[in-house]
């Protein structure tokens, strides 16, 4: 607004250049130091690190990641569209789009708070009841604005939270070692998710509108619960 969309891309390229790229330097710099000291010895060869395949836990988590994917690719996507369909104006539905992000910054700084008085596995159930809770309240959200502000906070927070989380998880159930090649292969799960899930909810909408959308949206996070307790329960 005050200066034009050129300007705010050249101060966000100037951010990544001057604030990020130092900082990410830094970190690795202070990563390679530690990971030489406490990281755990890789496995001699590829075959041994894909070996974690063959644990019940990597594929429960899998799945898990997935369906979260899959949750929030379907609502995002489709966000916008959901919003005028409960009454909101575009001014008002843009504003509650872009307070997600902030949504998602809040409930980390919760996590952080709270981290070392609970479990990761309570941490991941309450951020999963959360975004269970995000797909109730926008499935009513017509009803009261102060419900779509509900299922923005909630939806944010808890898919913030889980994102967070994610290396946690992986470390806690399958070790550090040879973490790089798990956490690569546990991505690709959540990157195929990711990428079909607008697909998924486009077809959903045309076979039963946004409703349908939802509902799905809803029943994704109680699967992905269910695979999560399979996961601590088959941990290595």
């Amino acid at each position: 607004e005050l200066f034009g969309w050129r300007t705010a891309i050249l101060l966000f390229a100037l951010t990544v250049a001057f604030v990020c790229v130092p900082l990410i330097l830094y970190g690795s710099s202070y990563a390679d130091k530690q990971s030489k000291l406490n990281a755990p010895k890789p496995s001699k060869n590829i075959k041994d690190a894909l070996a974690i395949v063959k644990v019940p836990s990597f594929w429960f988590i899998g799945i898990t990641f997935f369906l979260i994917s899959i949750n929030h690719g379907i609502i995002i996507s489709h966000m916008l569209p959901i919003f005028y369909e409960r009454g909101l104006s575009a001014g008002a539905a843009v504003l509650m789009a872009a307070l997600m992000g902030p949504m998602q910054v809040a409930g980390r700084l919760v996590m952080i708070t709270i981290e070392n008085r609970v479990t990761v596995f309570a941490i991941c159930i309450a951020s999963l009841t959360a975004i269970f809770v995000a797909g109730w309240a926008i499935y009513f959200g017509s009803a009261a604005i102060s419900l779509i502000f509900l299922f923005v906070f909630a939806q944010g927070s808890g898919y913030g939270v889980v994102m967070i989380i994610r290396p946690t998880v992986i470390a806690e159930l399958l070790g550090r070692r040879d973490f790089g090649i798990v956490a690569g292969l546990l991505a690709m799960g959540f990157v195929i998710g990711t990428a079909v899930a607008p697909i998924l909810g486009s077809l959903l909408w045309l076979n039963g509108g946004y409703d349908l959308v939802i509902f799905v949206a809803i029943c994704i996070p109680v699967l992905a619960a269910l695979s999560l307790i399979g996961a601590w329960r088959h941990q290595s």
